[in-house]
């Protein structure tokens, strides 16, 4: 059964959310007490505890030592990062939509906690794939090239069983209709399935 795993952040997440639960797909929300989330497009809350927020900690400094990502001194911003760990803990593949940062110099820009994300999933070596709102491309990291790669013919990635997703809060219209034509990919792929029974 296929589900997708956020962080309940407007924008990306929201936009995933939303299409999901009209998809069918359930969503599943990490939160903790105090958090300030969108519920209206998810039917499973799992809080954090204080203890639980911490854990990702020790990660964090790995990451930022090798990525050159700061970690922000605003609490809300790091707590958001925090959530990241047990989103992408979670699934099997993050699907993220954002101005992806390739140098060290954009990554220490502060910009875009989701590349936290991003660097988590390369980290546990789960399959990470991007819209690049910048060049308005899919791409997927390839742990063996060490690089961002094109998907064939741009097409978005196959939809995994358990997936989570991350990217920008300003979502732009290039954002929207890639995050649209992933669930419309899915939907394809299924009539199809359907067809041949």
């Amino acid at each position: 059964m296929k589900q997708l795993i956020t962080s309940g952040a407007k924008g990306t997440e929201y936009h995933f959310a939303e299409f999901a639960l009209g998809a069918g797909i359930p969503v599943k929300t990490f939160s903790y007490e105090g958090d300030n989330i969108i519920t209206e497009f998810t039917d499973q809350i799992e809080l954090l505890t204080e203890p639980q927020l911490h854990v990702p900690d020790t990660l964090i400094t790995l990451i930022r030592r090798k990525s050159g990502l700061i970690f922000p001194d605003n609490e809300v911003r790091r707590n958001i990062i925090r959530k990241y760990y047990w989103i992408v803990r979670a699934a099997k593949t993050l699907i993220v939509v954002g101005e992806l940062k390739k140098s060290v110099r954009e990554m220490r820009s502060g910009k875009g906690d989701w590349h936290w994300a991003i660097e988590m999933a390369k980290f546990w070596d789960i399959p990470v794939c991007v819209f690049d709102t910048r060049n308005e491309m899919w791409q997927y990291w390839d742990p063996l090239a060490g690089c961002w790669l094109p998907t064939f013919e741009n097409n978005p990635p196959k939809m995994p069983e358990t997936f989570s997703a991350a990217g920008t809060k300003a979502l732009c219209p290039a954002g929207s209709i890639a995050i649209q034509s992933f669930f419309e990919t899915h939907a394809r792929h299924v009539e199809l399935i359907e067809e041949q029974r």
